[in-house]
């Protein structure tokens, strides 16, 4: 890595908060509410790319889907170290943005409770995504979006996420990547994807390597 940072991204879901289980505890009460049912695998739901067709499908307005998505959402927390990490870049003046498939709702709630939302310069969502017609990941369309927005070029941007759709969506915009993998499960197929810096299987692994990077 030859040039400084000048920034860091972070995919939300299982990066920073761990929503795995809840994700489709709350998809599995939309299909209750709607009387209907779709079978979707959990790569599927991990990515969320396919959320729009999936509400039309199950025929349920979007705004309550969120309200079912957000009635327990204050149960979640984020990673131990993560808001620390977050806390830690933004004191010393870096912009970080957050590149995700999940509503803006949902972000900036679970954030917010978690008093890390004034960290996070930027967002990119699910709503962003839709409104500025930008194709998902693994495209880097929303990451080269959010790296303009934070001011930073994308070869100087740290991007970390934990699917390889997050690393190739990286790598394609040129960033820094780092792997997170706290589920052993995940590690394996991270590995295909090479991380620049490699995989990080704990949110402390993360926090020291940011720490690491934003102190030279």
């Amino acid at each position: 890595m030859g040039s400084k940072l000048e920034g860091s991204i972070y995919d939300f879901d299982n990066t920073l908060v761990p929503t795995d289980k809840y994700i489709w505890k709350k998809f599995e009460e939309i299909c209750e509410y709607s009387g209907k049912e779709i079978k979707i695998d959990r790569k599927e739901l991990e990515t969320g790319s396919h959320l729009i067709s999936w509400l039309k499908r199950l025929h349920i307005p979007k705004w309550k889907a969120e309200e079912i998505y957000l009635s327990e959402i204050h149960s979640l927390n984020l990673f131990p170290y993560c808001r620390e990490m977050l806390e830690y870049v933004h004191s010393l003046g870096y912009p970080q943005g957050i590149a995700t498939h999940s509503p803006r709702c949902v972000v900036e709630t679970v954030l917010d409770n978690n008093k890390a939302l004034g960290y996070v310069t930027k967002i990119v969502s699910f709503d962003e995504i839709l409104k500025l017609k930008l194709k998902p990941k693994p495209a880097p369309d929303s990451l080269l979006w959010l790296a303009e927005q934070l001011g930073v070029k994308p070869e100087n941007c740290l991007y970390a996420g934990d699917t390889p759709e997050d690393i190739e969506a990286g790598k394609s915009a040129d960033m820094i990547t780092v792997g997170v993998a706290y589920d052993k499960g995940r590690i394996k197929r991270l590995r295909k994807t090479c991380p620049d810096l490699g995989i990080m299987t704990s949110s402390k692994q993360l926090y020291n390597l940011v720490r690491l990077l934003f102190s030279r």
